[in-house]
């Protein structure tokens, strides 16, 4: 049943002269090179989807429940030293904001 199934492998290859065991060699040779090439497609395939999926960013995490205290005090101080800024008109009452 083997050697049938191999001759009509051979015959759709255009392969029919050979001999039986080179037939066999080769056909052999060949599926096993289709086998390692579909391994490196599906390998390659997979690489670029792994570089395909987005990295979540840090920044758009939603805040902890625990830290969210934290933001809000650091986002007022922020607001009241932009404040500030913008009310010292001179370069001077500026550097002396900061330094104060």
């Amino acid at each position: 049943m083997f050697q049938v199934n191999v001759k009509q492998e051979l015959n759709k290859r255009n392969m029919r002269d050979l001999p039986i065991m080179d037939c066999v060699s080769t056909l052999r040779s060949r599926l096993m090179l289709q086998y390692k090439l579909k391994r490196h497609r599906d390998a390659l395939l997979l690489h670029l989807k792994s570089n395909t999926i987005p990295v979540m960013d840090p920044g758009q995490i939603p805040p902890c429940v625990l830290h969210f205290c934290m933001r809000i005090m650091e986002k007022i101080v922020t607001m009241l030293l932009v404040l500030g800024l913008n009310a010292c008109k001179a370069t001077q009452e500026r550097a002396d904001f900061v330094n104060e």
